[in-house]
């Protein structure tokens, strides 16, 4: 353990400093993919569960995957600096305006109401099929368990597919809003308690983290723009953040803990044995915490899995094609692996190698780079939404990357699609002579 935490330590302090350098932030794309794969690997390696030692192969593709990513980042900032000009992206005539969702408040917040509205609706027809099953509230919430199972094979009929995304539209303008006021609004408790409702009653976590780091993320980044200069502390700010971060936490752990299905397992130490009281960090807790790497380390061992072309990554069109008979639909969960506990989900990188193989996994965590940061420095440099949307859902992929490839979720193509829409409407009609193009500016 010592040695790979000082491994980890030499890599990632430089790093998030090549960060700071690039990016001019703290927080940043780069950090933010150090410090996840920083905290899995350190987690992995605390041993509260009697995980198998991570092999040469394991640290070799997780060393190289993230070089590619580093590399597509310099790659556009060499570029940058070596052309001596500005390489803007923008809508004519409103690079120095700040778009109106970023002037009228009262214009975000009627976009979080309405679409808020509309996933509510959605989250409580969920739980009408729920409750024609148990009957009331509290016989649901303590079957989550049987519930998570009928979901699993797909036994929980009834619910209208994709209203969720609704939740997602609700929330990317919710932490706009919050964004321009400085502050976690009122607004922004309609979707993301719609969206608990709604995962409550499909026993998700994962969509519960998509909503909130999404919020999180637009927060962050409008927060980020408008701010001029350093300012004072903001204590109401500190505690409105706490409480959001309290509400997820108290949601997905609720979830787990009505769940009960996961704590009951082998090769717990003694260590991870006096936390099973504990109201937060249990053994399925700490298992989603740091387990997935452990997958990936066993996905390599094995090496026997047969995926078709971008399989998990473009999952949705998969699923498209096999409604018109084009080939035959995907399992909707990955393949599990015992270590030693069954677990499926085993880090992007493990989806992107049975995807594409090892020269394809380099090339998109590579263009990743480059983009994402194109997208931090066009948003930045001209205050544009569509630039915004971008790095806010390419970030997603890298907030996931300790999970999963997060492209596999219909939502994240559907919420993608329908934000930029919406935007660009509002866009027309607040400057219906806009034109795309492309500016060279001297520094």
């Amino acid at each position: 353990m010592t040695v790979a935490i000082l491994i980890l330590n030499i890599i990632s302090i430089p790093s998030v400093l090549l960060g700071k350098y690039f990016f001019k932030k703290w927080i940043n794309p780069l950090s933010l993919y150090v410090i996840i794969w920083y905290l899995l690997i350190s987690f992995y390696h605390i041993k509260l569960i009697n995980y198998s030692d991570l092999s040469y192969t394991t640290w070799y593709v997780v060393a190289i995957s993230y070089l590619s990513f580093l590399f597509g980042i310099i790659t556009f900032f060499l570029a940058k600096a070596s052309s001596g000009k500005k390489f803007i992206l923008s809508e004519q005539n409103s690079l120095n305006n700040e778009p109106l969702l970023f002037r009228k408040s009262s214009v975000s917040a009627y976009l979080t109401l309405g679409f808020g509205v509309l996933g509510l609706l959605g989250a409580l027809q969920a739980w009408s099929v729920v409750l024609s099953i148990y009957g009331s509230v509290v016989n649901a919430l303590l079957n989550l368990g049987a519930l998570y199972q009928m979901r699993v094979h797909g036994e929980l009929k009834g619910i209208i597919p994709y209203t969720t995304v609704f939740l997602y539209i609700s929330i990317f303008f919710a932490g706009i809003n919050s964004g321009v006021k400085g502050r976690i609004t009122l607004i922004s408790v309609l979707p993301l308690a719609a969206l608990i409702i709604k995962e409550v009653a499909e026993v998700g976590r994962a969509g519960i983290l998509f909503g909130f780091a999404e919020y999180g993320l637009v927060f962050f980044l409008i927060l980020s723009k408008k701010k001029k200069d350093k300012t004072r502390f903001n204590y109401k700010l500190a505690i409105s953040v706490l409480l959001a971060v309290g509400l997820f936490v108290t949601s997905v752990t609720l979830i787990k803990n009505l769940r009960g299905t996961t704590d009951l397992f082998t090769g717990k130490t003694r260590s991870m044995k006096k936390l099973e009281n504990s109201v937060f960090l249990t053994p399925s807790i700490y298992l989603y915490l740091s387990g997935h790497i452990g997958v990936l380390n066993k996905f390599l061992e094995k090496n026997n899995e047969e995926k078709r072309f971008g399989e998990s990554t473009f999952q949705v069109v998969y699923n498209i094609l096999s409604k018109f008979g084009v080939t035959y639909k995907p399992k909707i969960y990955q393949k599990g692996y015992y270590i030693p506990i069954w677990m499926n989900t085993g880090t992007f990188i493990r989806e992107l190698l049975a995807d594409f193989g090892v020269s394809g996994l380099l090339l998109f965590l590579y263009f990743l780079g480059i983009f994402i940061s194109l997208a931090w420095y066009n948003y930045f440099s001209a205050f544009n939404i569509t630039y915004l949307i971008v790095l806010v859902f390419f970030t997603l992929i890298i907030f996931f990357s300790f999970l999963m490839i997060v492209t596999r979720m219909a939502n994240w193509y559907m919420s993608f699609l329908f934000i930029i829409i919406i935007c660009k409407i509002i866009q027309k009609f607040e400057n219906p002579s806009h034109n795309l193009v492309l500016r060279y500016n001297g520094k």
